[in-house]
């Protein structure tokens, strides 16, 4: 199944790691609250794109970012976990932006 950034109905839809990661947290049952930065450091993932966000110190940046917001909700945090989060996250926005570029090869349908 499609995620809504590879959809047409969702052409203008936030992509990229931040939003990755934010999909991936939600499984977890972790969703942004109205006081934390989640929706931000997301935003600027998904700005930064997999490349910049696959350096070192962006992934360690990212890490520290939500080390701090598990500390604050009082929940368990793992460095080890976290950072393969980030780059599953990553992982997956490479292959939702490959299949994003592959349908816009595809020639349009014709009825």
């Amino acid at each position: 199944m499609p995620s809504d950034c590879e959809s047409d109905r969702y052409v203008d839809a936030p992509c990229g790691p931040g939003t990755e990661l934010s999909k991936l947290l939600k499984r977890f049952g972790i969703e942004p609250t109205p006081t934390c930065t989640c929706r931000a450091k997301a935003a600027e993932m998904d700005a930064w794109g997999p490349d910049e966000c696959s350096k070192p110190e962006r992934i360690e940046e990212v890490v520290s970012v939500m080390r701090e917001e598990a500390k604050a909700r009082g929940l368990p945090f793992f460095d080890a976990a976290a950072r393969l989060l980030v780059k599953r996250a990553i992982h997956n926005a490479r292959k939702a932006e490959a299949r994003r570029a592959k349908e816009a090869q595809k020639p349009p349908l014709t009825e």
